[in-house]
């Protein structure tokens, strides 16, 4: 993140979101294949056909499953430090699988959630600065979709500790040449579209 001379850093936590996601892109299918080794899982489990970020666990990305869904939390501990303010972040790092078999379902995202924690706790970079992520427990959930088929779902709860969060005493004198007095030029646009039938 470019720090500004005179304001200094600006954080925002989908620098933690974006860089939890390229973590897992690079290294889960490693990790998941020690765990398919440890867990006896013989068959293998699918890759991951979906990759999102989100502010509720309760919508999964629609490209397919397995699917992963990083959703990020509130800020909290927000406590000054000296001239600066520090805050714990936290995020959840969703698998769900669709299997046809309940009890395998279930497995298959538990083996793939042991994957995640160990490639968040054991490759512990995530961005510049930084910054490692603390585990704070996992959570199960099951159901069916509308084809009769079992959607197995695990969370693993995660925080990151982040220094740096803005410095309270910076900032200019006078708005003079140092904040921009307008909002910058918006050159490339990215939007996804779904159709729908009727």
């Amino acid at each position: 993140m470019a720090e500004h001379p005179v304001v200094g850093p600006l954080f925002s936590s989908h620098l933690i979101e974006e860089a939890v996601i390229a973590n897992l892109r690079k290294w889960l299918p490693g990790y998941l294949t020690v765990a398919c080794e440890e867990h006896g899982v013989d068959e293998g489990i699918a890759a991951i056909k979906s990759w999102g970020l989100g502010s509720s666990a309760e919508r999964w990305p629609e490209q397919g499953f397995p699917a992963l869904l990083v959703v990020g939390g509130p800020a909290r501990d927000v406590e000054k430090n000296g001239e600066s303010y520090r805050a714990k972040w936290p995020f959840e790092v969703g698998i769900a699988v669709r299997g046809d078999i309940p009890h395998k379902a279930r497995m298959h995202a538990q083996v793939y959630a042991a994957a995640v924690r160990g490639a968040i706790l054991q490759r512990r970079s995530l961005g510049s600065q930084l910054r490692s992520a603390d585990w704070e427990g996992e959570d199960p959930a099951e159901g069916h979709d509308d084809q009769k088929r079992t959607v197995a779902a695990v969370s693993n709860s995660f925080v990151v500790f982040q220094e740096n969060v803005v410095f309270w005493k910076r900032g200019p004198g006078s708005s003079d040449g140092v904040i921009p007095d307008r909002w910058p030029m918006v050159k490339e646009t990215h939007v996804e579209t779904e159709i729908q039938d009727p």
